[in-house]
């Protein structure tokens, strides 16, 4: 598959920005580093992508850091989105907590960002609320 690069001439003449903002923005985050080093850098259309935003959210009167938080929350919520939907052929690795005789809780934890910290907390929980259950039914 072909895949459209860039220099950062290229980024600089398509967005309006200079080379020197461009750089500015990767400093600061705002802009993923180039593929390869020196000479052989490129961009992909990745990047030109960000860079419209940017100048999209700039001009809307954002400031850099409210930027910076938007694209990571679009970032997020962009990866968030493909884990619900697995392309397929991909592979997950999910953890299977046995909760109770017939019942399981299932974690994609790249897919809910939890650590394995935040998994024992629910499970505390969990079991806090079984265990205050106990006399009911549906729960022997």
């Amino acid at each position: 598959m072909f895949q459209t690069v860039f220099s950062i001439e290229d980024l600089s003449r398509i967005t309006g920005l200079t080379r020197r903002t461009i750089r500015y923005y990767i400093q600061q985050g705002l802009l993923a580093h180039p593929v390869g080093e020196r000479r052989a850098a490129h961009y992909l259309a990745s990047h030109l992508e960000t860079l419209l935003r940017i100048r999209r959210l700039a001009a809307e009167g954002f400031s850099l850091e409210a930027i910076g938080k938007k694209l990571n929350e679009d970032d997020r919520n962009e990866h968030a989105a493909s884990a619900r939907t697995p392309i397929p052929g991909t592979a997950r690795t999910c953890i299977h907590i046995a909760i109770a005789a017939g019942v399981e809780l299932t974690v994609d934890p790249a897919a809910a960002k939890m650590s394995a910290e935040d998994l024992r907390k629910i499970m505390a929980q969990i079991t806090e609320l079984l265990s205050s259950k106990k006399d009911e039914e549906f729960i022997d």
